[in-house]
């Protein structure tokens, strides 16, 4: 995921450095907020003067109009920033797939790649909008929000040393929980992303084999065990933000219970004790901000994994270091022994093909659907290499030539009325 981050943040570090230092801006301006109420109560409402109220409240209000500033600058940045990555991600990613052969379409499937370059993108995204934010701000304002509430009285901060640790373990505990479901949720959301788009796809042959049924038992089966895991993410989800909220609202009872005795015994101010509820809730909030962002590293995380292990493969079709360059190319294709087996597939769909097509000849394949067919022009384009055996085209191996210049000796007429390139009549025309 910083992999990611940095490499395509790197031409923009000028409006990082930006984000950051309006993101810095506003905890520290929110920090200093309260110190100013502090100042009202004490200086002002305490002691009867109006004047001390309008000054300080003046004051108040200007940090608070400088504060609501930062925070829409540190917005638009951080919006504008993470717009820019997803854009140059997905870039990269439909770069890096168009570069592939069917070998690697295969290995990922369809279903995957069209889900890491929509959902997978869209949290490493999110992750980057909503974490500078979050790695900004929150040591900030939780240093700093120690520090200043033992400015206010040193005393109660002994109630600190046992609310910090107990936010801590329960947002360990339910990281712990959520991190492996992430990984298991992608996936899922894979395997249903792959059997809709094959049941779109198939819907004719679907009907013409009467297969509705097992296809909807299959459909149901993919969106029953994707339910399931969202289920269990979002009980989880759901149960951090009440548990955070009663732990926040405990710990204010208690603040003010033993404030209120302080008060009352002359060791502490009221403003200060407003102040120092403000410090905690400060306090509180940024743990909360951080075990939010411990849920969305790992998703993000794995995210990024799926992303990057797309955009690092290199497809397994390319040219030789000295490719053969046809002159007068006379489409003699020719297969030798030729075997072929799809990965992970548990029998070869072509075993010792042997036959010659030469010009003028017409060859017609006869089989049933996944008899390989299909797989037979495949390998003659080099859209696939040959497991076993040898396919050559006028006298020379696929494998000799530019994969873009064998490609243009073919034309090809697909069952599907499909037009890569040029108008109706170009193809019309073609040949």
């Amino acid at each position: 995921m910083f992999r990611i981050m940095t490499h395509y943040l790197k031409a923009y570090k000028w409006q990082v450095l930006a984000l950051m230092v309006f993101q810095i801006a506003q905890a520290l301006l929110a920090l200093y907020l309260p110190n100013l109420n502090a100042d009202i109560i004490n200086k002002g409402v305490a002691s009867g003067s109006s004047s001390e109220i309008y000054r300080y409240g003046a004051i108040m209000l200007g940090f608070s109009l400088l504060q609501v500033a930062a925070a829409i600058v540190a917005t638009y940045f951080s919006s504008r920033l993470a717009m820019r990555l997803g854009y140059e991600v997905r870039r990269d990613y439909f770069k890096a797939v168009e570069g592939f052969s069917l070998q690697e379409v295969e290995r990922f499937s369809a279903g995957s790649l069209i889900t890491r370059a929509t959902n997978d993108v869209l949290q490493v995204q999110m992750m980057f909008y909503q974490g500078f934010a979050v790695i900004l701000q929150a040591p900030i304002m939780f240093l700093g929000g120690i520090i200043l509430a033992i400015k206010q009285d040193a005393t109660l901060t002994w109630l600190l040393v046992v609310i910090i640790p107990v936010i801590f373990i329960v947002a360990m505990l339910l990281m712990g929980r959520m991190r492996p479901l992430f990984g298991q949720l992608q996936d899922r959301l894979d395997n249903l992303n792959r059997i809709v788009r094959e049941q779109i796809t198939g819907v004719r042959v679907i009907r013409a084999f009467t297969r509705e049924a097992t296809e909807a038992e299959r459909f149901e089966r993919g969106n029953s065990q994707l339910r399931q895991t969202m289920v269990g993410v979002g009980r989880l989800m759901s149960l951090m933000m009440p548990l955070m909220m009663f732990i926040m609202n405990l710990s204010n009872i208690s603040i003010m219970w033993f404030g209120g005795k302080r008060i009352d015994a002359g060791g502490m101010e009221i403003g200060s004790l407003q102040a120092f509820i403000q410090y905690l809730m400060m306090i509180l909030m940024s743990l909360m901000m951080a075990a939010m962002m411990s849920v969305m590293i790992p998703r993000a995380m794995v995210s990024a994994k799926r992303i990057n292990e797309v955009c690092d493969t290199t497809s397994s079709i390319t040219a030789p270091e000295h490719p053969y360059h046809p002159t007068d190319p006379k489409g003699v294709v020719e297969f030798r022994h030729v075997s072929f087996r799809y990965p992970g597939a548990e029998e070869p769909v072509l075993d010792d093909v042997n036959f010659t097509l030469e010009p003028g000849k017409t060859l017609a394949i006869i089989g049933s659907t996944g008899s390989g067919k299909s797989t037979i022009i495949r390998l003659a384009q080099r859209m696939f290499d040959a497991t076993e055996g040898q396919i050559l085209v006028d006298g020379h191996d696929v494998r000799e030539y530019d994969p873009h210049e064998l490609a243009a000796l073919f034309g090809t007429v697909p069952q599907k009325a499909l037009l890569f390139t040029g108008t109706v009549a170009s193809n019309l025309k073609f040949g």
